[in-house]
């Protein structure tokens, strides 16, 4: 289902064991002083020159086989909703779009700023997204009852039809991916977005 990721020999890494290519590869990286080391290097004849390039050369492995982790754990996600689109393909909506459509069908009316809130995503963004589904005439925009000058979005009678033709491709997707699931707690994923998403923020 999803490509499996490269060991550090070269073999691939299937299934559930793909985490042993990670830790063959840190294991590599720790015993190693050439990960970044050109043969052609010449250290120099100073003794406290050659133990600081000793030194620091364990270090730079470790860190490349935990940036290699990441960039896996990236890939990964991507492929993982990557999935969800695929399985969706026939419903005509990806992933993002029915996530969209049953935020709306479970929170009713939504004034623009709240779902964007609550998607933590910014206005031109979700915008963009939303752009398809007003189209289709999936989600429309409607007077706030208590507050006249808002607009709220909710979904139509075609949109609900979308989401429910959506339902069954999406469980497949996911009984598809539970294997991997399972070993995620995926409502503490939601926590840390939004911790590094601050973070972020307060570096910015």
């Amino acid at each position: 289902m999803f490509a499996d990721p490269p060991r550090a020999d070269g073999r691939l890494v299937s299934g559930v064991h793909r985490h042993d290519g990670f830790s063959a590869l840190q294991r590599s990286a720790r015993g190693s002083t050439e990960l970044f080391a050109p043969s052609s290097i010449s250290i120099g004849t100073a003794d406290m020159e050659s133990q600081q390039c000793e030194s620091s050369m364990p270090a730079i492995g470790e860190i490349s086989a935990l940036a290699l982790n990441h960039y896996f754990a990236q890939r990964a996600m991507r492929a993982f909703w990557a999935h969800f689109d695929e399985e969706l393909r026939d419903a005509e909506i990806n992933a993002s779009q029915f996530c969209m459509l049953a935020l709306l069908n479970h929170r009713g009316p939504l004034v623009f700023g709240d779902m964007a809130a609550e998607l933590a995503m910014d206005r031109s963004n979700l915008s963009a997204n939303l752009a398809p589904l007003f189209r289709r005439k999936l989600i429309s925009s409607i007077t706030h009852k208590e507050d006249r000058r808002k607009r709220q979005l909710v979904v139509t009678t075609e949109g609900q039809k979308a989401a429910v033709s959506a339902m069954l491709p999406w469980l497949r997707a996911y009984r598809n991916t539970f294997e991997f699931v399972r070993l995620i707690d995926l409502s503490s994923m939601r926590d840390l977005f939004f911790a590094l998403r601050k973070f972020n923020q307060d570096c910015n």
